[in-house]
């Protein structure tokens, strides 16, 4: 390679020679044995230059009719532009322009491969010079008719986002966000997940960032998915609860960014956060309920006792979406490890602390093991059950933030 780098100017008329008759298939017997792929990425690799006259054809090869023809081409170009995230040449950029529009390709593989690629040279270098131009695009790509590629375009957003926040536009998360409305529930969930991901990101980062607010309006947005028939309230707790603050975090620090959302709610979000406490101190209540019954069923058979115990399994049961809730209610009823009762008594307390709460579920589904019967329907009742999302920690550091706003005088922030 040095050898070319000090003589571009001699060889450079044999190279593109040779180049180009192993394209044309002039060269048969070369041909067979060297891959001019790897050829011209070496080359692009120290002397571009070198490649000007060759790109044309390689232009070509991304609008042939053949698919591998099509892919192999997408290959070549996608490992170039990430290469050591440099920025593109200018006289590359026509053939890296042509490599942007195989996101239309016809053929769902060549447009899988295209994103793969321009992810991995967004991550390589989030701030080089085609960074707007290589966004806009796989934003035009959040509306593609396959649910797959849609998924992927999420996907690579959010992983940039997640690695280089401040490189991502605003605009383009909030893009992003409307795939919450995606007529695939597959996309719609896993669009979930990567905004709360992104918020923890903001959260882990956010005194770097000029706007240290400017991302509350995601956990708002996930809030409104409550009243979207295609997620149940279990899954958006559990994000709410468990995803979209860093493990570390304290919950006085985690009320410090609930105050900030909160002043940002409006009508629709109050209503959506209200339904979700009150289901949850339903659940706890009856439960509450349960465990004093079968305690005294446990000292004398008693019919009317067991009569009420069905009746809190009945109520309770209509806080799942899994219509077996009330035959698994049933089946828990009859283990006999004190340890999982000890547990679940704890986890209805209201004095049981936020950190303790979040230890008992492990605790819990490692008492069952993952092959038992109620492991599923227990981590689920775990999510809805425990005070995760506001503990008595949790209102007691909200006041205290209150009495902080009150000395400032921060009103909106008050009300809130």
């Amino acid at each position: 390679m040095n050898v070319i780098q000090q003589c571009i100017g001699k060889l450079e008329p044999s190279i593109r020679q040779f180049l180009l008759s192993l394209m044309s298939g002039d060269s048969k017997p070369v041909g067979s044995q060297v891959k001019y792929h790897e050829v011209i990425y070496d080359l692009y690799s120290c002397a571009p230059q070198i490649l000007s006259g060759v790109l044309p054809y390689v232009t070509g090869e991304l609008l042939a009719d053949q698919m591998e023809t099509r892919l192999e081409a997408v290959d070549l170009v996608g490992d170039i532009t990430a290469l050591h995230g440099s920025s593109i040449p200018e006289v590359f950029q026509p053939i890296f322009s042509e490599f942007l529009k195989r996101f239309t390709d016809r053929d769902l593989q060549v447009r899988m491969s295209v994103l793969e690629h321009i992810k991995c040279c967004l991550l390589s270098n989030p701030c080089r010079a085609e960074a707007p131009q290589i966004i806009s695009a796989l934003c035009d790509q959040l509306m593609d008719l396959n649910e797959n590629v849609r998924k992927q375009v999420v996907a690579a957003i959010c992983d940039v986002a997640c690695h280089a926040l401040n490189e991502v536009p605003l605009e383009t998360v909030k893009l992003v966000a409307e795939r919450l409305h995606d007529k695939s529930l597959f996309v719609k969930r896993y669009t979930m997940e990567r905004l709360a991901e992104i918020y923890r990101v903001f959260c882990e980062n956010s005194s770097d960032t000029v706007n240290p607010n400017e991302y509350d309006w995601i956990p708002r947005k996930i809030l409104r998915c409550f009243y979207d028939k295609d997620f149940r309230p279990d899954i958006i707790e559990s994000v709410l609860c468990e995803s979209l603050f860093p493990s570390e975090f304290s919950v006085n620090y985690m009320v410090k960014h609930w105050v900030e959302i909160f002043s940002g709610f409006d009508k629709v979000e109050v209503k959506a956060l209200e339904k979700i406490l009150e289901q949850k101190q339903r659940l706890q209540q009856e439960m509450q309920k349960y465990l004093v019954l079968r305690k005294m069923s446990q000292d004398k058979d008693n019919p009317a006792v067991q009569k009420n115990i069905t009746f809190c399994f009945r109520v309770m049961s209509r806080s799942f979406a899994d219509p077996k809730a009330e035959e698994s209610f049933q089946i828990l009823d009859q283990l006999k490890d004190d340890n999982i009762w000890k547990i679940l008594t704890n986890l209805v307390d209201t004095n049981t602390s936020f950190h303790q709460t979040r230890v008992y579920r492990d605790d819990l589904l490692k008492i069952l093991g993952g092959k038992h019967q109620l492991y599923e329907f227990l981590d689920t009742f775990y999510v809805k059950c425990a005070l995760l999302l506001f503990s008595k920690e949790h209102v007691k550091a909200v006041l205290s933030e209150i009495v902080v706003h009150k000395s400032a005088e921060d009103y909106q922030r008050i009300q809130s």
